[in-house]
This record gives C-alpha cells, sequence and structure tokens, in this order.
C-alpha cells in the first residue's frame, strides 16, 4: 500500500469531532456541493454549521456570524413541537413536510438525533430540500451508529468519484426529478382538464389522451394511444382533423376550428378545436398538441338565443308599427314610466313634438297622476295637460307588455272623451204603406224580431238580408243601416229614401255619416244614440269582416258584445250579417253566442 492509501484509509477511519467537522475545509467543501441545505445545531438549538446551500436557504451571506437558533429559520420564536416530542422520545431522526407562508415555499426536512452516552441531546443534524410534490426526497435509511461513521460513509463516496462526474451526476438527478415533477404535473393537469386534450406526432397518430378523450371516443387508453383521427373518429370529423393537421404542419401556425358531425347514435354535434404546432430549435414542426370540446349545447344556445332575438326584434317592431299606424293617441312607457316611444297621433293631441316628449315621465302630464295605477286593466278618465296649457279628457287605458328576455313596456292608449260619443243620426221612417195588400205582403217577407235581442244572418251573399231589413222599416219599423256597400247604391237598390245610413269606410270625402274601420270605438256608441231615441226600433249591420281589417278578431267580438249590452237594455232589435267562412269555428261561435239565428222568408 502506497502512501497516499495510507494517508487516505487514516483519514477515513479516524474518528472526528463536531468541531472538527464544522471547522475541516475538506469537510465544509464536500457538504457545500450537496444539492440540499444542511445544518448543524447543539442542544440548545443554536446554528453551529451551515453548507453552502444553508446560507442560501435563510438568505444569508455566507461569511455572516450565526447567531440564530434551529427553529428560528422557520420564523419560529420556540422549538417545534413535533421535534421536542422526537427528543423526549428518544428517537433517532424525524422528517416532515412544511409550507413556508412568508415565501409561498413547501420544504422537506430530515432531523437526526446525535445524543452522547447519558442520552442526552448534543447535537442536531438537519436536512432541508424544497418540493413540488407530496413524496419523499431521500431514501428511508437508518443512521449508523455515531455521527463519525455517517461522515466517513459520506466522504469515501465523494472522493471515489471525479469531481467533473459528481457534478454531472447531480446535474443528471436534478434533471431527472425536475422531469419526473414535470411529467406528474403534466399527467395531472390533462387528466384533470374537462376538454379533450391529445398529441399527435408527424403521422398523426396520438401519442397523449385524458379522460375526456376516452369518454368521447369511447375507448380506453391504451387504446387511443398510437392510433390516428381516422381510427378513432366518424369519417366527416377524421376528415377536417387530418386536412388542419396539414395545413399547420404547412404554415407552422395555430388554428381554430369549429367541425360539425353526426354521431353514432344519429344526433348532430359540434366540437371547437384550438391546435398549434410543436417546433424544435431550428423551427420544424415535431408534433401538434390540439384540445378540443363538445359545444353542441352551447351551438344550440346561441340558435335560440338568436332566435329570441330575432322574436324580440319582429316583436318591437311590430308594437312600433302598430302605434304608428293606429288612429288611437298612444304610447309606449317603460318600468319607470319614462315614456319611449309616441305616436302622431298623441303628438297631435298633446301639441308636443317627438323629441319633447321622449324620456319624460308620463305622470308629469297627468293633472292627478294618482288616478293613474300601473298595470290596472280597467279603462279610467284622466285629464292630460297640453303643451299650451289647456286641459284634455281623456279615457285611458293600458296593457302590459312582459315577454322574456324584453324589458317590461306598458303600452297606453287615450281618447279624447268627446271622440268616443259616436255619431248621431235622424231616426226618419220611410213612409207607410197605403196599399194594405202590399203591406201584408212584405209582412210575410220578414220574421217578426223580438225587442231586445240582436239575430245574425250567416250567409256569403247579403242580398237577402237587405231585403229582409227593406221590408222592415217600409213596414214603418224605424230603422238603422250600417253598412260596408256604398250607401246611395243600397238606397236607390231597395228604395230606401228616409232610412239613416252609415257607411263602414276611410272615405272622409264623402257627404255620408261614415265610421272608419280603425273606430272601433264609435260603434256602440252610435247604436246606442239611434235605439235611445226611437221605440222598437232594427239596427242593420253588414261588414264585420271590413272592421277586422284595423282591428284583431277580439277587438270585434269584444265591441259586438258592448252593442249587445246596450240592445238588451232596449224594445229594438239587431241584425248582424256574418259569414261564417270568413271566421274560425271558435271565432264564430264567440261572435255569435249572445245571437239569434234568423233566416229570410
Amino acid at each position: 500500500m502506497n502512501k497516499k492509501s495510507q494517508n487516505t484509509k487514516s483519514f477515513l477511519t479516524q474518528d472526528f469531532s463536531i468541531n472538527d467537522i464544522v471547522q475541516n475545509p475538506i469537510f465544509k467543501k464536500i457538504l457545500d456541493k450537496l444539492p440540499y441545505a444542511i445544518g448543524i445545531f447543539d442542544k440548545d438549538y443554536n446554528i453551529l454549521f451551515l453548507n453552502k446551500n444553508g446560507y442560501h436557504f435563510l438568505g444569508l451571506s455566507e461569511n455572516k456570524n450565526l447567531k440564530m437558533k434551529c427553529f428560528e429559520q422557520f420564523g419560529k420564536t420556540s422549538p417545534c413541537n413535533d421535534c421536542s416530542e422526537a427528543i423526549f422520545l428518544k428517537k433517532a431522526f424525524l422528517q416532515q413536510q412544511t409550507y413556508l407562508p412568508e415565501t409561498s415555499q413547501n420544504i422537506f426536512t430530515k432531523s437526526y438525533f446525535i445524543y452522547d452516552s447519558s442520552e442526552q441531546l448534543e447535537y442536531i443534524i438537519n436536512y432541508i430540500r424544497f418540493f413540488k410534490h407530496d413524496k419523499s426526497i431521500f431514501p428511508q435509511e437508518n443512521l449508523p451508529a455515531n455521527l463519525e461513521l455517517l461522515l466517513a460513509e459520506r466522504i469515501e463516496d465523494l472522493m471515489a468519484s471525479n469531481q467533473k462526474l459528481q457534478s454531472e451526476v447531480m446535474e443528471r438527478i436534478c434533471i431527472e426529478n425536475e422531469l419526473k415533477e414535470s411529467q406528474i404535473i403534466f399527467n395531472s393537469l390533462i387528466e384533470t382538464i374537462p376538454e379533450i386534450v391529445y398529441l399527435k406526432d408527424l403521422n398523426g397518430k396520438n401519442l397523449v389522451s385524458n379522460k375526456a378523450f376516452e369518454k368521447f371516443v369511447g375507448l380506453q387508453k391504451a387504446e387511443i394511444i398510437g392510433k390516428t383521427d381516422k381510427e378513432l373518429f366518424p369519417t366527416s370529423l377524421a376528415e377536417i382533423f387530418v386536412q388542419s393537421d396539414n395545413d399547420i404542419i404547412k404554415n407552422k401556425k395555430s388554428i381554430h376550428i369549429i367541425a360539425d358531425f353526426i354521431d353514432p347514435a344519429g344526433n348532430k354535434k359540434y366540437l371547437e378545436s384550438i391546435k398549434t404546432p410543436i417546433l424544435d430549435l431550428n423551427n420544424n414542426v415535431e408534433g401538434i398538441v390540439g384540445l378540443s370540446r363538445d359545444i353542441t349545447e352551447q351551438k344550440i344556445a346561441e340558435e335560440t338565443l338568436k332566435i329570441s332575438r330575432n322574436e324580440l326584434a319582429q316583436t318591437y317592431d311590430y308594437i312600433h308599427n302598430l302605434m304608428e299606424l293606429s288612429p288611437i293617441a298612444t304610447l309606449s312607457l317603460d318600468s319607470e314610466l319614462m315614456i319611449s316611444t309616441i305616436n302622431q297621433k298623441a303628438l297631435d293631441v298633446l301639441g308636443y313634438v317627438f323629441d319633447e316628449l321622449i324620456g319624460v315621465s308620463f305622470i308629469n302630464l297627468l293633472v292627478k297622476p294618482e288616478k293613474f295605477v300601473k298595470g290596472s286593466s280597467k279603462p279610467v278618465i284622466l285629464e292630460f295637460t297640453t303643451k299650451e296649457g289647456t286641459s284634455l279628457i281623456a279615457n285611458v287605458s293600458q296593457s302590459v307588455i312582459n315577454k322574456t328576455g324584453m324589458d317590461e313596456r306598458i303600452v297606453v292608449t287615450f281618447q279624447n272623451i268627446s271622440d268616443l260619443r259616436g255619431l248621431f243620426v235622424d231616426p226618419l221612417q220611410e213612409e207607410s204603406l197605403e196599399n194594405e195588400a202590399a203591406f201584408e205582403d212584405f209582412e210575410d217577407k220578414y220574421v217578426k224580431l223580438d225587442p231586445g235581442c240582436i239575430y245574425f244572418v250567416d250567409d256569403t251573399d247579403t242580398e237577402d238580408s237587405y231585403r229582409m231589413f227593406s221590408n222592415m222599416v217600409k213596414s214603418g219599423v224605424p230603422g238603422l243601416c250600417i253598412t260596408r256597400q256604398n250607401p246611395t247604391r243600397v238606397r236607390n237598390t231597395y228604395s230606401l229614401l228616409k232610412t239613416p245610413f252609415i257607411w263602414l269606410t276611410k272615405n272622409q270625402s264623402s257627404d255620408q255619416p261614415f265610421i272608419d274601420s280603425s273606430e272601433l270605438y264609435k260603434l256602440q256608441p252610435t247604436i246606442y244614440n239611434f235605439i235611445d231615441k226611437v221605440n222598437l226600433g232594427v239596427v242593420f249591420l253588414d261588414g264585420l269582416e271590413y272592421l277586422s281589417l284595423d282591428n284583431d278578431i277580439k277587438s270585434v267580438i269584444k265591441a259586438i258584445e258592448e252593442v249587445n249590452d246596450s240592445v238588451m237594455n232596449s224594445n229594438s232589435s239587431m241584425i248582424i250579417h256574418i259569414n261564417s267562412l270568413a271566421l274560425d269555428l271558435k271565432e264564430f261561435h264567440l261572435m255569435t253566442r249572445w245571437m239569434k239565428p234568423v233566416k229570410c222568408l
């Protein structure tokens, strides 16, 4: 054995004290090479020694004098409970995982307790290393019988290796640990992502999959790895994927696609995908990583929302057009009773221009605003103040539009009381027939009607209905004819010279009394004005279809109900010509439920 070997053996087998360790530069250099923090402490927890990583762990310069206790390196003011308990139980070592909130870091510590011959604590040796996952950093090992033997073994191992090789090995270990930790993180990440995750090589083979991928294709991971899209997806979807992969490889750019396909159950599905190339150091494509998710429910929701928006837009347009076409003063209020739109008729009645009322509170137009109750279905008489300061007494009605997805709207209509009085006609009678035989002949041409009743004639042809009414008035019954036909032609056809006529027309240039189809509200007061002046009179109405042009059928039925109320309280009667073919069955029955049928003789 040569001298060098003898020296080495002597060095390795001789006993070393703690003082020798902390002051020996060889030991210090060796311990500084270790990849974790090492600290040696006395029985009172005072720091005797720190290696290079120990100083870094505490954020101290290596030349600084150590005046710190063991537990203070963790930001505590007294020994750790676990450490004190281990010493009390004479344990050889203690390992812990600790979270440091000050640095937001996790550390792994392993403490060895050195006892003297009396089993009293003499020294503590700490190993500290940062970690990312809940796993042991250091292998389980039993502490040798004495500190000197442990250090001798470590020194022999380290001195036996070449310094350069040791550095490479340590670097390799660090890299492998980092790779293992990265792999754990990567696997955990892709497994918890709810979207489909995949990684492909240049041949289109899948190298990675997650639970979402397995669920989507109905296969296990082992059945997915190594297969191409054509082997995993429906043909139509696979072709889209392959084409997008080729585009990525060619252009070296990420791509975003939405593909629709038919699943095995025959349902249409939508899949959104984001793919990006994996480039090497030479900017060549090595593979493709991607993420896909089923957006079928989202697409259905979008289509539903689109339809809803279209319906809302149509509703707004309908309300706007209806207001503009309405001859009745109409305005729309928001939920705060602010005017959001108003038609020209209302502007004319109140004397304002459009911009002067938009955004203005409807309440400000009323003399007694407390009489307007939001949402009330009952008409109410309210007094308005016009722009000129004059008073306008009007009959006010409101309807609340509260459709899902649409802001609440209140549509208010109002009419000057003076416009609601209807038409006044003179109840002139046709001259009585002098020839008694002729009178009897006329009497045979109609059925005598009960007072206070409304009758209807259901026919496509109106001639018999007009002839029945003509015969009645020629027999001396006071009559009123409300007709859609030209009154002059009807007079000439049936020789009705004195019977008053009201023309259902928009022709305001005529010298005939008329009611516009939009003035449905005038029908009842006009009829009431007539039957209130006559005894045992008759009213004939032809033109319900015309009245439906500017009014929905329910409004027409409601108007006839109001007329029926007036007729029932009189000794007169009324005949209405109806063509049931122009109405559906339900509308026809609603219209005629209080009427009696009558046929012409």
